[in-house]
C-alpha cells in the first residue's frame, strides 16, 4: 500500500507518484483524518491523477492523504523471459510462459525414505500409439507399506487399477490422486498379465480425463516409471507415507495470481563483526599505476592516481597514517556500496611519498580493522 500527500487544485487533475492505480483500493483523507467520499473525486487510474468531482469537492490548495495500491507493470506482453519489463522499486520481473506438457524437471519425490528405485515422469511408452493429450493437472502417488504376504501379494494394497488393455485388475501398494481439481482419473498399469500386481518397471499410465479429451481411443496424459537398479542390487521399495509428485507444465490462464515478497537490505552488526578481516586494499602494493584509474582528458594523460578499500560496511571511517603515526587523510563513508576510493592525497591535497602506510577502519558499534599497504615507484 502506497501512502502520500497531495495538494488539491479543485477540479484540475493533480499527479500522484504512481500510475496504473487500482481504483478500488484508493482511500483519500483530509487533514483531520476524515475519509473523503469517493463521489467527491475522480481518478485517472492509468495516468495516476486525482481531481475534485465538482468545485469545492476537494478544497483548492488543501492537503489530502491518498493511500492506494497500483500496478507496477500493466498490460505487459513480455512472456518469454525478455529483459523489457520496467524496473520498479529496484526489481525487474522476468516472466516465462510454458506450453502445456509433461514437467519432468519439477516432478519427483516430495517425501522419500531410503528406496533405491529410480523414478521418472515420462511420455508413455506402453501406449505410445495412443493420442497424447496433456492436461493442466498434477498427481500424487502416496505409498503404503510394501511388505507382502506368503503368496507374494501386497499385504497393504492401495489402488486397484486395470492393466493397459483395460481388462485385468492390478493391485498396487500406493494410491494415485489428482491434486489439482476434482476431475476423476483413470490409471492403467502395463505388463501385469499373470500376477495382477504392480512391480518395479511396470509403467503407471494416467489417462486424460473426459473433461479434457475424448475417451476413444484412450488418450494418455503422462506416465510414471519406478525402475529397479540395473546392477543386480537388491530392490528397496518406498516406505509407508512416501510421496511422489508427477507434474505438468501449464501456460498462463485468466485469473492466475503469483505472489512474491522482497526483503530490504540491512546492515547486521553481529555478522559485520565477523567480516572485518575481509577488508582489504587494492592494488596492494600500488606500483606506479592502478587499473582502477580512469583515462585522462587526452590519450597522453593518465587519470588521477587511485586505490580502493573493499568489503566495507555502509558506514565507517578510514584513517590513513604514516608508519610513525602521522595522520595522512580521513575518509568518511556513508553509502550503500562496499568500497571507498582514495586519490593518494593527504588531507592537505599533497601527493604522498612512496613507502608503507597504515590504515585504520572504524565501524561504529562493530569494531575496527588495522592494515597496511605500500606505494612503490
Amino acid at each position: 500500500m502506497t501512502t502520500e500527500t497531495f495538494t488539491s487544485r479543485d477540479t484540475i487533475y493533480v499527479p500522484l507518484s504512481r500510475k496504473n492505480l487500482i481504483t478500488s483500493s484508493l482511500v483519500v483523507k483530509d487533514a483531520s483524518g476524515n475519509t473523503v467520499p469517493p463521489a467527491s473525486y475522480r481518478i485517472d487510474a492509468a495516468g495516476g491523477r486525482i481531481r475534485g468531482f465538482a468545485s469545492g469537492s476537494l478544497v483548492n490548495n488543501a492537503t489530502y492523504t491518498a493511500s492506494y495500491q497500483y500496478s507496477a507493470i500493466s498490460g505487459s506482453n513480455f512472456l518469454n523471459a525478455e529483459d523489457d519489463n520496467p524496473v520498479f522499486d529496484g526489481v525487474r520481473l522476468y516472466v516465462q510462459n510454458e506450453p502445456l506438457g509433461i514437467d519432468s524437471l519439477r516432478s519427483g519425490w516430495a517425501k522419500v525414505g531410503n528406496t533405491n528405485l529410480t523414478a521418472a515422469t515420462i511420455r508413455t511408452v506402453a501406449l505410445s500409439v495412443n493420442p497424447f493429450r496433456p492436461a493442466p493437472l498434477d498427481f500424487q502417488i502416496l505409498w503404503n507399506r510394501t511388505d507382502t504376504l506368503a503368496n507374494g501379494k501386497w499385504a497393504h494394497p492401495g489402488d486397484t487399477l486395470l492393466n493397459n488393455s483395460g481388462r485385468k485388475v492390478v493391485v498396487c501398494p500406493f494410491r494415485v490422486t489428482n491434486v489439482t481439481d476434482t476431475s476423476k482419473i483413470r490409471v492403467l498399469v502395463d505388463k501385469a498379465p499373470a500376477d495382477s500386481m504392480w512391480r518395479p518397471g511396470r509403467e503407471i499410465v494416467i489417462v486424460t480425463p473426459p473433461k479434457y479429451a475424448p475417451q476413444t481411443p484412450i488418450p494418455v496424459l503422462l506416465s510414471v516409471m519406478f525402475s529397479a537398479p540395473k546392477n543386480g542390487t537388491a530392490v528397496i521399495l518406498p516406505s509407508d507415507g512416501d510421496v511422489y509428485v508427477a507434474k505438468t507444465t501449464k501456460p498462463f490462464s485468466a485469473g492466475d495470481e503469483f505472489t512474491f515478497t522482497t526483503t530490504a537490505s540491512k546492515f547486521d552488526a553481529a555478522k559485520a563483526g565477523n567480516s572485518l578481516d575481509r577488508i582489504y586494499v587494492v592494488p596492494n602494493p600500488y606500483v606506479a599505476y592502478s587499473s582502477l584509474e580512469q583515462p585522462g582528458p587526452t590519450a597522453l594523460k593518465r587519470g588521477e592516481p587511485k586505490l580502493q578499500f573493499r568489503n566495507l560496511p555502509p558506514q565507517c571511517t578510514i584513517r590513513i597514517y604514516t608508519m610513525i603515526g602521522e595522520l595522512v587523510d580521513t575518509i568518511v563513508k556513508n553509502d550503500g556500496t562496499s568500497y571507498a576510493d582514495w586519490r593518494l592525497l593527504s588531507y592537505e591535497g599533497q601527493r604522498l611519498a612512496y613507502g608503507v602506510y597504515l590504515y585504520h577502519v572504524e565501524v561504529p558499534g562493530v569494531g575496527e580493522k588495522i592494515g597496511r599497504f605500500a606505494l612503490i615507484k
